[in-house]
């Protein structure tokens, strides 16, 4: 580095990103994607997904649905067993 830049601390020293500004940009690109791609209640793997929870809070639901038994706990996925835990302490 020339020696006339390297007398400007913003081109010497490392960027410290605070956490606030961290979390304003996953906001706002969480909302750029939402205004791009949209997004839709019920759509997708929420089908399999609610009955994941249903079954986690309450066994004797889905005790004999063949589809949930065999697939929650290959589910590549720890968010419905957290969730599930959670449900358990409500």
């Amino acid at each position: 580095m020339p020696r006339i830049l390297s007398r400007i601390p913003a081109l010497t020293q490392t960027p410290r990103t605070h956490p606030f500004w961290l979390l304003v940009v996953c906001l706002l690109l969480a909302l750029l994607q939402m205004s791009w791609a949209g997004y839709q209640l019920g759509i997708g793997n929420q089908g399999i997904q609610i009955p994941f929870l249903e079954a986690l809070h309450n066994p004797q639901l889905f005790a004999r649905d063949q589809m949930v038994a065999d697939t929650l706990h290959a589910y590549p996925s720890y968010f419905f067993l957290l969730c599930g835990s959670l449900l358990t302490v409500l």
